[in-house]
């Protein structure tokens, strides 16, 4: 497996998180805002 395909399965396991919790209960309350879906990159 490379560097490339392990990355990969991380970006969509992150998509897939955030769908569902956004498909959840839990996310009742999130209206009208932007969820950025970026590995941590905004975060530095």
């Amino acid at each position: 497996m490379t560097e490339k395909t392990r990355m990969a399965g991380y970006i969509y396991e992150e998509y897939r998180a955030t769908i569902a919790f956004l498909l959840s209960d839990n996310s009742g309350y999130i209206t009208g805002t932007f969820v950025p879906v970026d590995g941590g990159y905004l975060a530095t």
